[in-house]
């Protein structure tokens, strides 16, 4: 696999807002084309961390399902990084931040354990903005592909009379719509811009998201979405970045990741920094193990840093508070952009 090759701008101007000021100090910046190593303490382990639906084969949501026969528990000797931003950044077994579990079976199937059709329909219906297009607006040098996570025949973490995939399609076209506003040098994408999907099937749905990026052009993938523990405990908080461990794109993931988390702290969602896992399925030519997250796994396949950001725990009641408005939506794809403009040195 050839290493991108990436493009980044090498001065850093005066002026910056305070935030941007704390997003460029907190995560990996960039000098004279050259990125910084993202600062943190990595650990290894055998916890088992699942957060996101992005695992290694086709998927079933989180639905307030409390089924411990669907957990996956990994294998003791499987290694998992956690690069830590804080006390709060390495989880252990009993805080298990899993919206969505592999399905060993492959099946495509929605898992409504716990979660009745009804509550389902009646959850609140979050449309994207009307003011927003859906088109990019080219403004060239650098490509961003949004990837707002679900849609379709998956809607995702279902809590609280929220839909995760009707908040992500928000906040990527908020975040789209900050990106284009307020540079001039970001040409932006989105996977999907309706709820749709690519495919019934998670496991070619997840492909297809990184096929598109690289059809475009793509220098980095970010899939957003929204967290649940899938337990009784809805205690968790904060946002989460899980990032790729392969070398010709883990720098840049880490980078981007740690940005945009900064960037999120300042609305008051804890930073619980970010996560690599390692596949128990996938190998390389090598023989070392891929990544376990789909959206990383396939994106680093075709060259691309792609990176998934859990924005906050929607089972959690007190968490609820930044997405219960159309400001709150807003204000988290303001963030997201902010953390990728300050990743290209903006």
């Amino acid at each position: 696999m050839k290493n991108r090759i990436y493009k980044r701008k090498a001065v850093f101007t005066a002026g910056f807002l305070s935030v941007l000021l704390l997003s460029v100090a907190a995560c990996g910046s960039v000098k004279n084309g050259d990125k910084t190593q993202s600062e943190g303490v990595v650990s290894e382990g055998g916890t088992d961390v699942m957060t996101g639906y992005e695992t290694e084969s086709d998927t079933k949501s989180w639905q307030n399902t409390t089924d411990s026969t669907q957990k996956e528990t990994l294998p003791q000797e499987t290694a998992e990084h956690v690069i830590g931003q804080g006390p709060t950044a390495e989880p252990d077994e009993s805080q298990n931040t899993s919206e969505n579990v592999s399905d060993s079976e492959g099946s495509d199937s929605i898992s409504n354990d716990g979660e009745t059709q009804e509550s389902i329909d009646a959850a609140i219906v979050i449309n994207p903005p009307e003011d927003i297009s859906a088109e990019p607006v080219t403004n060239g040098q650098y490509v961003i592909c949004l990837d707002p996570g679900h849609g379709g025949s998956s809607p995702g973490a279902i809590y609280n009379g929220y839909r995760e995939g009707d908040l992500t399609l928000a906040v990527a076209f908020y975040c789209k719509a900050y990106l284009e506003s307020n540079y001039d040098v970001f040409t932006v994408y989105m996977t999907r811009t309706g709820d749709t999907e690519f495919s019934s099937n998670q496991k070619v749905d997840l492909m297809e998201r990184a096929n598109y990026a690289a059809s475009v052009g793509a220098d980095v993938l970010v899939s957003l979405h929204f967290n649940a523990t899938g337990t009784d405990d809805h205690s968790q908080k904060g946002c989460l970045g899980l990032v790729s461990k392969q070398p010709w794109v883990t720098e840049d993931s880490q980078n981007l990741a740690n940005c945009i988390l900064a960037n999120l702290s300042v609305l008051g969602i804890a930073n619980n920094g970010l996560v690599m896992k390692d596949s128990t399925t996938y190998y390389g030519d090598d023989g070392a193990a891929l990544d376990y997250y789909a959206i990383n796994r396939n994106c680093a396949s075709l060259g691309i840093p792609g990176i998934i950001i859990e924005h906050c725990f929607l089972d959690n009641p007190e968490e609820v508070q930044f997405v219960d408005s159309e400001e709150d939506l807003q204000n988290l794809g303001a963030a997201d952009a902010r953390g990728i403009a300050a990743f290209y040195g903006y």
